[in-house]
């Protein structure tokens, strides 16, 4: 189809965002999708339409009209069939299956577009609005995230009804739009027709989406050490950031911990709670603890899988998340080194690195032993940070519990013709 007249300045800035690009087009078979097809066609590199069938009474009608979309606008069309699982939210299955076959059926260098307009953003903030939400949530849906593009987040809906209009396109309105249980539908249907027009509701969106990008900016400067099934964020810097800073950096926690799930304002609270220490551990829930460790507030995806027990041995000995340095010199050692994060053996046996059990002891220079849970206690790590420490024994008694201290067990010294040395490289 040729082009007929100029477009709306809206749709001329939504177009301008394709030029270049080689796109897929998300074709519903509705109006804002079959505006979407046409303004791609119009400015992209190339374009094709993928239409997804989810199964449902009106699906076989709404595939009918996408397919006539593509052909009136002169672009390629594929449909995929999906089975959408049951669940709490049919919408919801139904978005996630769509999504994952639509990202299927793109192609390397292929992006992604869905007819999402200003309505569709004014709807979704005032939905997170009703939720509670801040200016993540309110902050509405993103023009762009990852491969997916949404041009015409800017465009109101009437406008491309209009276009549809103006170039006689086939589109369907989708009957399940008109579902007054759904809540998007009572918002879309009865609420925003009587709040002005929706751009002006969309830019709100904008703003706080502009300003909720700064503070997550501000939230990943903060470090966040990532282990196997555990995030550690530093307890000190959490203690004194903004908390709208602060609430980022645990988000972004439990998303790595997690992922993708970012967490409820409940985890959150709990999180703060921990942090400065009203509770020493908290369950978040979606099997995630929270607990002080080392100056760190610890993330763990619980787990009974501890790490298996190995043989302390040179070059490197890994252990969970830790890394120990190890070598063996049959020497004197020029210098020995000094704190607890390393050690030095002399003419020891074979060292095994295991987890805590009950009962493991540390001997002491001056004769007798210390239980290891007072070790730890001493040095303020808590039941949960215990769990997987590695403890480096032989003949069932501690020589060295890396980052607390070394057993008396095997000291070396300037005397000692062997020795092996020992230092963490990567603490868990």
């Amino acid at each position: 189809m040729a082009p007929s007249g100029e477009l709306d300045p809206s749709l001329e800035r939504a177009g301008e965002r394709l030029v270049g690009r080689s796109c897929v087009v998300a074709l519903s078979g509705g109006p804002d999708s079959a505006a979407l097809a046409f303004v791609a066609h119009r400015f992209g590199l190339s374009v094709r339409a993928i239409h997804v069938d989810h199964g449902q009474p009106a699906s076989a009608a709404l595939a009918a009209a996408a397919k006539k979309i593509a052909a009136e606008v002169g672009i390629p069309f594929d449909k995929v069939s999906v089975d959408v699982p049951d669940g709490a939210s049919f919408e919801d299955q139904a978005r996630q299956v769509r999504y994952a076959a639509l990202h299927d059926s793109c192609e390397a260098g292929e992006v992604l577009l869905t007819g999402h307009s200003a309505d569709d953003n004014a709807e979704t903030f005032l939905l997170n609005l009703l939720r509670g939400a801040g200016l993540t949530g309110l902050g509405g849906i993103p023009m762009e995230r990852g491969s997916v593009i949404r041009p015409l987040l800017e465009v109101p809906r009437s406008v491309l009804a209009a276009l549809v209009e103006s170039e006689g396109l086939s589109a369907m309105a989708d009957p399940s739009n008109e579902d007054l249980a759904h809540a998007r539908n009572r918002i879309r249907n009865e609420v925003l027709p009587t709040l002005g027009p929706p751009e002006v509701i969309a830019r709100a969106a904008r703003l706080a989406s502009d300003d909720d990008h700064v503070l997550h900016g501000l939230a990943a400067e903060v470090p966040i050490r990532v282990g196997s099934n555990r995030v550690s964020i530093p307890v000190g810097a959490l203690r004194t950031l903004p908390r709208p800073i602060g609430n980022r950096v645990i988000r972004r926690g439990l998303r790595l911990v997690n992922p993708p799930y970012p967490g409820t304002s409940r985890m959150i609270d709990a999180v703060w709670s921990v942090a400065t220490g009203a509770t020493g551990r908290a369950e978040l829930g979606e099997g995630v603890i929270a607990y002080v460790s080392q100056a760190s507030v610890v993330l763990e995806q619980g787990t009974d899988d501890s790490p298996r027990p190995v043989v302390l041995s040179a070059p490197r000995t890994v252990f969970g998340d830790w890394v120990l340095a190890v070598s063996e010199r049959p020497a004197t050692p020029p210098a020995l080194p000094i704190g607890p994060g390393c050690a030095v053996f002399a003419d020891p046996p074979e060292l095994l690195v295991r987890s805590p059990l009950p009962g493991d002891r540390v001997p002491l220079r001056q004769g007798g032993h210390k239980d290891l849970a007072d070790v730890f206690a001493e040095a303020r790590i808590s039941q949960d940070g215990r769990r997987n420490w590695p403890v480096v024994v032989a003949d069932e008694l501690v020589w060295w519990v890396p980052g607390v201290r070394q057993g008396w067990l095997g000291w070396g010294d300037t005397s000692s013709d062997r020795y092996l040395m020992a230092n963490i490289l990567l603490e868990g």
